[in-house]
């Protein structure tokens, strides 16, 4: 899909474009996650899945709708790095409401979540909520939301 924005018009001043490593490793995880979307890379992917570590390939097929058909929003910065370590780091900053609540709206779908909803962390029918959510969407959300939860 080609996605074209029009910026004519725009001061110079306005427009800040910079590539970001942990957008192109997660648009990567993207591939592997549905390598027959992208039928120019499964000769890639392919190559990818057979050399990974098994245990690696799990946690992957594991968290895959955290980039299959969407991107989690912390895995999309708003200020890219030149580095994915640096980018990581970041990552590492963002405060644990923020980011399971980010987590979670890949995990369960639905919306983004209003900042004054109560916390899946703090409030048990909030997490209670996110769990139901998470299961009805599948074993695998389950299980991440769980460990997410429980981390």
């Amino acid at each position: 899909m080609t996605l074209r924005i029009d910026i004519s018009g725009l001061p110079s001043e306005r427009v800040r474009f910079a590539a970001s490593p942990l957008a192109e490793l997660t648009a990567m995880l993207h591939v592997l996650a549905g390598p027959g979307h992208h039928p120019q890379l499964a000769g890639w992917a392919a190559d990818v899945w057979a050399g990974l570590r098994p245990e690696l390939a799990e946690r992957l097929r594991e968290a895959e709708f955290l980039w299959r058909s969407s991107q989690a929003d912390f895995l999309i910065p708003a200020r890219p790095r030149p580095t994915l370590a640096e980018e990581l780091d970041d990552v590492d900053r963002i405060g644990d409401e923020t980011y399971v609540t980010a987590a979670l709206v890949a995990t369960c779908g639905g919306g983004r979540a209003h900042s004054a909803a109560p916390s899946p962390l703090t409030d048990t029918a909030a997490r209670e909520r996110a769990l139901d959510l998470a299961q009805a969407r599948g074993a695998r959300q389950e299980a991440f939301a769980e460990r997410l939860l429980a981390d």
